[in-house]
């Protein structure tokens, strides 16, 4: 994504999440990841699980502590890529809904 387009940075930060959805066959799943970077607008996580571009997702955070801090457990996310790694997938999503489930603060980018 250009400079211009992204108007607040990632960070790279791992925190534990729990992923629910329903697979391809209709199936609920409840399973534990690690974000590789988050930002205000979405995150990246690796994931075990193959996921499909559009798939809606929840993300809650697993620390309690960090979801005290933001008052938002749960979030709604659309998958947007999905690329294989050695460890399964690493999945894009982006946010569905207001609010910051991450227990930070994004600065703005500068163009400098």
């Amino acid at each position: 994504m250009s400079w211009e387009r992204r108007r607040r940075r990632r960070v790279a930060i791992a925190f534990p999440i729990e992923v629910s959805g329903k697979g391809v066959t209709g199936t609920a799943f409840h399973d534990r990841a690690l974000t590789n970077d988050v930002s205000e607008s979405g995150c990246q996580f690796s994931f075990e699980r193959k996921l499909c571009i559009g798939e809606h997702l929840s993300l809650s955070l697993v620390n309690t502590d960090f979801a005290k801090l933001t008052g938002t457990k749960t979030q709604l996310f659309e998958v947007v890529w999905v690329e294989p790694n050695n460890m399964g997938w690493v999945i894009g999503a982006r946010k569905l809904q207001d609010g910051n489930i991450w227990p930070l603060t994004f600065p703005l980018l500068s163009k400098w």
